[in-house]
């Protein structure tokens, strides 16, 4: 690959990847159902508003889940695993295999976001343990679910709480099992 086309790749991969991460973090939020008056999360939701409440006139929520919301995550990742492919291999892979590839980048994207949420809440705990800052509120919000059953069965080890460990390892395994041989198998099919 030429340096126009690693720029060009490298352009269109963070140009969307930031959106789409705007986009899961808004879906996985609405999901856990966090405090939306938050800093944070009034700062994702304005920055992904605009495309969505247009998109929401036409597709009706399904289920207590933002069709829109899913369709336009999907469409984003599944533009940016095109032009990424197109980039790279200067050919138009097959429909079916993009199909994959895109549920494959959300996976891997949803595992990541948990995996780096569960880490900084960590990081956090450790440099200001009884301070509150909004990001810590938004942390809560999205690890909580994947802490709170880990902690019920593995107890404080000489005061430290060890369950973010196993939870890692769990995201980690998670990212190896599923999500990569999804890309795999999608990468033979385009």
């Amino acid at each position: 690959m030429n340096p126009l086309q690693h720029a060009a790749v490298f352009l269109v991969e963070t140009g969307f990847s930031l959106y789409i991460l705007l986009l899961m973090l808004r879906f996985i939020l609405q999901m856990v159902h966090a405090d939306f008056y938050n800093p944070l999360s009034a700062f994702v939701v304005k920055l992904t508003n605009n495309p969505l409440l247009r998109l929401r006139k036409l597709i009706p929520s399904l289920c207590k889940i933002d069709s829109a919301l899913v369709l336009l995550l999907f469409g984003f990742t599944f533009l940016k695993v095109t032009l990424n492919f197109g980039l790279m291999y200067h050919k138009i892979p097959s429909i079916h295999g993009l199909l994959i590839l895109t549920v494959g980048d959300l996976t891997t994207l949803v595992i990541h976001i948990f995996f780096f949420a569960v880490l900084l809440r960590v990081m956090l705990s450790w440099i200001s343990p009884m301070r509150y800052n909004p990001m810590l509120g938004i942390l809560d919000y999205l690890t909580d679910p994947l802490l709170i059953p880990a902690k019920r069965y593995i107890p404080h080890i000489g005061g430290f709480d060890v369950s973010p460990i196993p939870v890692m390892v769990g995201l980690q395994l998670l990212s190896i099992l599923i999500a990569s041989p999804i890309i795999q198998f999608g990468l033979s099919l385009a």
